[in-house]
């Protein structure tokens, strides 16, 4: 059953978490019970522009056409090579998982899959939680997609549900871009995980950001 649509007011500039406070709530304030979240998430400020909707059966083919794209592999230091039949029995798993929530991003006019927000590895207990953002190649890069579409995701799991405190992530130290961009939506550095990957016969550093 579909719960109640989360809205967001329309903001002038982007949104920030204010320091030591985030999105988060207040210290005194309990996580609500463990339950999964709306289906039908959605946004004033960009309904004539974007749908953010929940993974369907039918966007396994067109994930999977998103990972052949060379840079977005290098981007994501991603070493694996994944079938259409691993990424459908994917799709199944994240349905049927509870410590998760991933969402669509789409065009109002264009339902085709363009963007991913995933809060991943959620901990009630500890109300913490990563996240994931990936942009396909198709998308239009630079419009805004891949900065505009963590704030309502992140808003979410920090008002709604879960109620989270704490949300981290890591980056590679040779995307300059995606670390401005997660500055921007309000993550700050915590530090270097040197040498974490090995790339192209050299290795890199994973840059640690997190948001209280």
């Amino acid at each position: 059953m579909c719960h109640p649509c989360v809205r967001v007011r329309r903001r002038e500039a982007p949104y920030r978490a204010r320091p030591g406070t985030g999105y988060g709530p207040s210290d005194g304030d309990r996580p609500h019970p463990p339950r999964r979240t709306s289906q039908c998430l959605t946004n004033r400020h960009w309904k004539e522009r974007e749908s953010r909707r929940a993974l369907v059966p039918e966007d396994a083919e067109a994930m999977f056409a998103s990972i052949q794209d060379p840079e977005g592999l290098r981007l994501t230091g991603t070493h694996a090579h994944f079938t259409l039949d691993t990424i459908r029995a994917h799709r199944a798993r994240v349905a049927a998982a509870d410590d998760r929530l991933d969402y669509v991003i789409a065009l109002r006019d264009d339902p085709t899959y363009r963007d991913e927000v995933v809060l991943r590895h959620i901990d009630t207990e500890n109300r913490t939680a990563s996240f994931r953002v990936n942009l396909a190649a198709w998308a239009p890069r630079g419009a805004g997609l891949g900065s505009e579409a963590p704030v309502l995701l992140l808003r979410h799991g920090f008002k709604v549900w879960p109620r989270l405190h704490r949300v981290e992530l890591e980056v590679f130290d040779f995307n300059p871009r995606a670390i401005r961009s997660y500055e921007e939506v309000g993550f700050v550095r915590e530090g270097l995980k040197r040498d974490s990957l090995w790339w192209e016969d050299a290795p890199h550093g994973a840059v640690m950001m997190s948001m209280l």
